[in-house]
């Protein structure tokens, strides 16, 4: 936990310094610290406190700090994972633009982003449900990626036709 959260581990610290004898003397305090340090509900937090048996107050502030630490993983998990996407579409961005700038130098011009704005301009009025708009933003990524000599191109762009 301590190497989840820089805090925590401080507060360890200064927890077992302040403990004159041996931690294994003192476990009632160590359920104490525990509860003190987590995010728990308070009706958790208070069971333990409340519990006058070590044993069974140990095994509570146990409880307490595993749903902490999970709470800690999952939202590292998440934080990743959300980096992740961000930086995949960083890249998609940043190299899509740069396949813009090339075909610009080399004065290729296929068509491409009438053919896109086309089919914004007759779907820029509707008023399309979630799922569908999804569908459709997911097809003029794939519209704008492809290259038109491409059988996948003439499928999509005949898939827009159809649906719109």
């Amino acid at each position: 936990m301590s190497s989840l959260n820089k805090s925590f581990s401080d507060q360890l610290a200064t927890f077992s310094a302040s403990l004159h004898s041996d931690i294994f003397n003192c476990p009632e305090k160590l359920a104490d610290f525990a509860a003190a340090v987590t995010a728990g509900n308070q009706k958790d937090l208070q069971e333990i406190l409340d519990s006058t048996n070590i044993a069974d107050r140990l095994e509570k502030a146990l409880t307490v700090l595993k749903k902490e630490l999970m709470n800690k993983e999952l939202q590292k998990k998440i934080e990743r994972d959300i980096e992740e996407r961000m930086t995949k579409r960083h890249r998609e961005y940043h190299l899509n633009e740069q396949l813009k700038w090339i075909k610009k130098e080399l004065g290729i011009d296929d068509g491409r982003d009438k053919l896109i704005a086309k089919y914004n301009e007759r779907v820029k009025e509707l008023k399309m449900p979630e799922d569908v708009k999804k569908v459709y933003d997911d097809e003029i990524n794939k519209l704008q990626t492809l290259e038109p000599l491409m059988s996948e191109f003439t499928v999509t762009r005949n898939y827009l036709d159809w649906k719109h």
